[in-house]
């Protein structure tokens, strides 16, 4: 296992670059190549985990602020998904996400990126139907149960929100980045404290990439945010699925 503090400066500054640039482009996702390249380097989970934490609060914090202008959350947003999300990321990481396996974490996010890039990249002409209609309540469950995803496997697990929005319940794609930015904000913030608590966050490398990645992310913020939801899609599934078949690469 190597530590963060092994990176050298031009990985890091790449690092910042690429993670800020895709966080403003398609959401928390942009953590899943964070993770992957940690994960080539071999670098523990727990520091993985508490990065990408640091990383995409930190980035998201900036790349929703284009999406505020049309899509500003209301006060049901906060209650129902942001709150409920938080919770859920603490209770989970507190369990689970801490004793994480680095091969366990790459597996998962391998299956996930390939099924969903899939699935965006054949279905970004089609107008998204809402499948599911339930109460406040009951989508507070599913907020709930989605702020555990990201305590388990990090600050992007934010793109199973996005996708869920979009699937489950037909939400317009850019509003449904916006409230994935805005999980992402509320959920890493305590996360980032336990982490540091538990000696997880090795904060030089981390101040590196947010020197670089959070001006990225708000340009691409900025450009993502008037670009044709068709568009979006498509290079979020793009992208998905090249970073599965970099995942199963390494594996091989």
């Amino acid at each position: 296992m190597h530590n963060l503090d092994d990176l050298s400066l031009l990985t890091q500054i790449i690092l910042g670059v690429v993670t800020g640039t895709l966080t403003g482009l398609t959401g928390a996702s942009g953590m899943s190549f964070l993770i992957s390249v940690l994960l080539a380097f071999k670098t523990s989970a727990g520091q993985i985990i508490a990065a990408t934490f640091a990383v995409a609060g930190t980035n998201a914090s900036f790349a929703i602020q284009p999406y505020l202008r049309q899509h500003k959350p209301s006060f049901r947003d906060y209650v129902v998904f942001a709150l409920p999300a938080a919770i859920g990321s603490v209770c989970s990481y507190l369990l689970i996400g801490a004793g994480l396996s680095n091969h366990f974490l790459g597996l998962c996010l391998t299956g996930f990126m390939l099924i969903a890039g899939i699935f965006l990249r054949a279905n970004a002409k089609k107008q998204q139907k809402q499948l599911l209609h339930m109460p406040e309540p009951l989508m507070g469950v599913l907020s709930f149960l989605a702020g555990c995803i990201i305590g388990v496997f990090g600050g992007g697990g934010a793109i199973f929100i996005t996708l869920g929005l979009v699937v489950l319940f037909g939400i317009q794609y850019h509003r449904a980045l916006m409230l994935s930015l805005l999980i992402t904000v509320f959920t890493c913030g305590p996360l980032l404290v336990f982490s540091y608590m538990k000696g997880n966050l090795v904060v030089q490398p981390i101040l590196v990439i947010l020197a670089v990645s959070v001006p990225c992310a708000f340009i691409a913020g900025i450009w993502a945010n008037k670009a044709p939801e068709k568009l979006m899609k498509r290079l979020l599934g793009a992208y998905l699925i090249l970073m599965s078949l970099y995942l199963f690469a390494e594996k091989i």
